[in-house]
């Protein structure tokens, strides 16, 4: 899973849709506590079913091009290659470049490999400037491709930051490392140190630290609690020494940052275990 999620903050603003579909029968809060503790941001949906699917157990992963051609159907290690090349195949169709100037073409070629599209926005730029009136539009139009996920999430940030902060703010961070190098880093990054001064941006900051704690004792745990299906006796007498410590943490975010979101999640992971 962490891989999936490493995927989806990469290539999210260029192009990846990712949707997670949960077919085990957990208890819907079950799936969304567990999703909230793997920090996956994308989707996960209860139940759901791909015609025509091996169905050759689970973890299985369907890979699908921007026309909904199904790409590839395996486990999620046979897939980054896919995932990646699809990605660079739709941004190079949506500048519209068939026929690249001999400047551009190791990059189109490169993107359409499967090479990270991160790196290749600084690239392009600076072509997008060119005299020669080929390279400039085509240079221009990939640029544009490259960006636009970037430039509508960037607004999307910009046009949340009243009403949820913290959520712009690691928006506006995501950002700034995506794209570095161009305007949207630099400006996301001035917008993510302004909301970082923001009272409840700050505060969440410094609760995460004690949320990632919570977080990994969680998913050390995990497999027990699935085990008994419930705190007994035994789960607790196994756990004591992490059950502690969880109720430790838990007490001391409380205590200092009760109003955070940091706080509420680690509330609800702390929950599963009976932990207040």
């Amino acid at each position: 899973m962490p891989h999936l999620v490493r995927w989806n903050e990469e290539l999210g603003d260029f192009g990846l849709a990712m949707i997670g579909f949960h077919v085990q029968d957990a208890p819907a809060d079950e799936v969304k506590m567990k999703s909230e503790a793997l920090g996956i941001t994308f989707p996960v949906l209860q139940g759901g079913d791909v015609p025509k699917s091996k169905k050759e157990g689970i973890p299985r992963m369907f890979v699908f091009g921007p026309d909904g051609e199904l790409l590839l159907e395996g486990r999620p290690a046979e897939a980054e290659q896919a995932v990646r090349t699809a990605v660079g195949k739709a941004l190079v169709k949506a500048a519209g470049i068939k026929d690249p100037h001999s400047s551009l073409k190791k990059i189109v070629e490169d993107l359409q490999a499967g090479k990270p599209p991160v790196a290749t926005v600084a690239k392009v730029l600076p072509l997008a400037k060119s005299a020669d009136p080929k390279l400039k539009e085509q240079a221009s139009a990939l640029a544009a491709a490259l960006q636009a996920g970037g430039n509508k999430r960037l607004q999307e940030a910009r046009d949340g930051q009243k009403d949820d902060p913290i959520s712009s703010y690691d928006s506006a961070v995501r950002l700034a490392a995506n794209f570095k190098g161009t305007p949207i880093s630099q400006q996301a990054g001035e917008l993510s140190n302004k909301l970082r001064s923001e009272k409840r941006v700050a505060a969440d900051l410094r609760a995460r630290p004690m949320l990632e704690t919570i977080k990994k004792l969680d998913l050390a745990m995990a497999p027990g609690l699935k085990a008994t299906e419930s705190v007994t006796p035994e789960f607790k007498k196994a756990f004591s020494a992490q059950l502690k410590q969880m109720t430790n943490q838990l007490a001391q975010l409380n205590r200092t940052y009760a109003d955070t979101r940091a706080a509420k999640e680690a509330s609800a992971i702390a929950a599963k275990y009976e932990v207040k």
